[in-house]
């Protein structure tokens, strides 16, 4: 069906056509797209309804709105049967919307005068809202405060160490071979509790006790009480206790009896059968001292480390010395020390129990400092040499050391003694 005529769509536009050219608008509008789209401008469009056909009519020029409908038909006409195959809406919507009828601006109606006896009411006090505050400034943050250092906690104690006693020196006697302390050579007499060696092996006796240390042996000696300590550092130590407790260092191992003693072991004389022991005992023997030490004094207490004779009967100066216990004599004791004066006789006395006069014996002295002396058993007499002497088994009480100022040329002379010691010497 052949689109309408502007004319046609103007009326329909303007909802006066009716009757069969209505149905028959309705039925191309039902098929034609283009002609909808140019209704659809044309109409004016109210607010909150839906576009119908027909539409209701509203209050327009007529001769307006015939006049737009007519333009706008023509115009979709010549388009669409320019275009058959391009189908626009922006022709339509242009062409509709200049000639889209104005309304005209309504009048603004003006603000009621108020009578000349009405005064205007004053406005309703509102209240002000209330000012906001001002913002303070938060406040800053302290900086944080450094921990105080926390204390440690109390470290536990190391367990404190049993109270020892300190070790005492010991007296060497009876020094055999070469024995060193430091660089210096041992005497007889020396005391010490530092370190001792003896490059090719040397002996002594330690208050009776026998000590022989081997070749390169190097140990120090000290008394704990009335228990001696050997502390061994290089090569082999041999001792022979004589009733007195030794305690090896180390081991903590008591001796009684003949021992080897090296930095690491203990071999004790009474655990080996007895061939083995004899054989380790005489390994050392040739080192031990030739003569045993019955006592010893050196005067260390008195005043300048000597005893000073004094005025006896008559013209004797003597120095008597007592012995802490009784010593058996046999031909074999001797008496030794040292002795400093300008006589030209020295008396040496033996008092043994039950005499009252001593066993003398008679040395020539020499002058000029300290010098050595050694009288033997068999010097002492009653009266010449060879005549009657103590008998073996005697006791020794006492010692004594005299010279007579009487004697030609010790008119005036002194005598001192130290290192005063009574010895036994082997049989010779």
């Amino acid at each position: 069906m052949p689109c309408p005529d502007p004319e046609t769509l103007a009326r329909l536009a303007e909802g006066t056509l009716a009757g069969a050219e209505f149905d028959a608008a309705q039925a191309h509008l039902a098929e034609c797209e283009a002609c909808r789209e140019v209704l659809l401008v044309v109409i004016p469009e109210e607010k909150g309804t839906s576009r119908r056909i027909p539409l209701p009519r509203r209050e327009f020029p007529r001769g307006l709105a015939t006049a737009a409908a007519v333009l706008v038909a023509a115009g979709a006409f010549a388009l669409r049967t320019a275009l058959p195959e391009k189908k626009s809406t922006a022709a339509p919507e242009r062409l509709a919307q200049e000639f889209k009828p104005q309304s005209s601006p309504l009048p603004e109606p003006e603000p009621p005068k108020p009578g000349p006896d009405v005064e205007p009411e004053p406005p309703p006090d509102v209240p002000e809202p209330p000012k906001p505050e001002p913002e303070s400034e938060p406040p800053k943050p302290e900086p944080p405060r450094p921990e105080p250092p926390r204390p440690e906690p109390p470290r536990p104690e190391p367990p404190k160490p049993e109270p020892t006693r300190a070790l005492a020196a010991v007296r060497f006697l009876d020094v055999t071979g070469r024995l060193l302390l430091g660089k210096t050579a041992v005497s007889d007499g020396r005391t010490t509790d530092q370190l001792l060696t003896a490059p090719n092996g040397a002996s002594f006796r330690v208050d009776g006790h026998l000590v022989a240390f081997g070749k390169g042996a190097s140990a120090k000696i000290a008394r704990d009480g009335e228990t001696y300590v050997l502390d061994v550092e290089k090569g082999e130590v041999y001792v022979e206790p004589q009733g007195a407790a030794w305690r090896v260092r180390g081991a903590e191992m008591a001796l009684d009896f003949g021992a080897v003693v090296t930095p690491t072991t203990v071999q004790r004389l009474r655990d080996l059968p007895s061939t083995p022991a004899a054989n380790l005992r005489a390994r050392f023997q040739p080192l031990f001292p030739k003569q045993t030490t019955r006592f010893f004094e050196d005067f260390a207490s008195r005043a300048g480390g000597f005893e000073r004779a004094v005025a006896q009967d008559g013209s004797i100066l003597g120095a008597r010395v007592e012995l802490p216990k009784a010593a058996p004599y046999t031909k074999n004791l001797a008496v030794r020390c040292r002795y400093r004066t300008a006589a030209r006789t020295l008396q040496v006395g033996l008092h043994v129990r039950g005499r009252l006069e001593p066993w003398a014996a008679m040395a020539d002295a020499r002058a000029g400092g300290w010098q050595e002396l050694t009288v033997h058993g068999s010097d002492f007499s009653a009266g010449p040499p060879g005549g009657e002497g103590p008998a073996d088994g005697d006791d020794v009480l006492e010692l004594s050391f005299a010279i007579n100022t009487a004697e030609p040329g010790s008119g005036d002379a002194s005598l001192e003694i130290d290192d005063v010691r009574l010895i036994e010497e082997e049989k010779r």
